[in-house]
């Protein structure tokens, strides 16, 4: 029987990589990194349009008990894998990486007797390097140059990975705050104005208090049912656009594509690509 060195002596690494594993959320892998910010409560009221408090119970409930709930290891977050992995595809990393390197648990309480909000982003896992693979690509290597982290440090080894997991872990830690604040305020809002629910929810109270003629109850369909189901045909006619087949392509005489052509088979792919 052979059992290869990923299996028997370095099980601890090779078992666990590119897979969800208890041990990376316990003992570490690649980077550890902590991100805190405090944030103005006056920031949190007119840029985020919520509240320290709200922000405070929503993250206990979304982030902590619901990820608790649903059995997640290392996922105590809202969407660090979104902010990681875009990092990943853009520095030359290995986005297949970001089961692991995406562990995060992000915490939030009101600070400075309650006016403003501390938030912590702690990600015990970040694989990241600046040297070999896909960093070597002139474009990814550019965005390496833009953070001021490509290749090695020239004075001490380790040290640009190092920052790159700290930039990670920052950016992830503003793309919670952006997305628990949308949670928290604006969207929650859009949904109770603008759901089906709610608007049959106004139609019953109208009814309930005021002389409805047929004419008000076409006007009522037409102001408000319709502008519930609008988002839906807002999806819907994006993706029939933008996933729209391609025009027919007729090959010429001798086999091969001439310019008009090409030139369709361009046009048919534009859609797709700026979606």
């Amino acid at each position: 029987m052979r059992l290869s060195a990923s299996g028997t002596h370095c099980s601890r690494f090779g078992s666990t990589d590119k897979k969800p594993a208890a041990i990376n959320w316990i003992e570490g892998r690649g980077k550890s990194v902590v991100a805190e910010c405090v944030v103005p409560g006056a920031v949190v009221r007119s840029v985020l349009k919520t509240s320290v408090e709200t922000l405070v119970q929503l993250n206990i409930s979304k982030n902590l008990v619901g990820s608790a709930m649903a059995g997640s290891v290392g996922g105590f977050n809202a969407h660090a894998a979104n902010i990681l992995t875009a990092v990943y595809i853009a520095t030359g990393q290995d986005p297949a990486q970001n089961v692991e390197s995406s562990n995060c648990i992000t915490l939030m309480e009101a600070a400075n007797n309650g006016e403003d909000l501390h938030l912590t982003c702690t990600m015990p896992s970040i694989e990241v390097g600046t040297i070999g693979g896909g960093t070597q690509l002139e474009p990814q290597g550019a965005c390496l140059d833009l953070l001021g982290v490509r290749g090695p440090h020239p004075t001490e080894a380790g040290k640009n990975s190092r920052q790159l997991a700290r930039i990670i872990c920052a950016a992830v830690m503003a793309g919670e705050l952006s997305l628990c604040s949308a949670l928290a305020g604006t969207l929650s809002r859009c949904r109770n104005c603008f759901s089906p629910v709610s608007s049959i929810v106004n139609f019953l109270l109208w009814f309930k208090n005021e002389v409805i003629s047929f004419n008000s109850l076409l006007l009522f369909f037409y102001f408000t049912w319709d502008k519930t189901i609008s988002a839906g045909h807002l999806v819907k006619s994006h993706m029939t656009h933008n996933r729209a087949a391609p025009a027919p392509v007729t090959p010429s005489g001798n086999g091969q594509r001439d310019s008009a052509d090409t030139q369709h088979l361009v046009e048919a792919g534009r859609p797709c690509l700026m979606a």
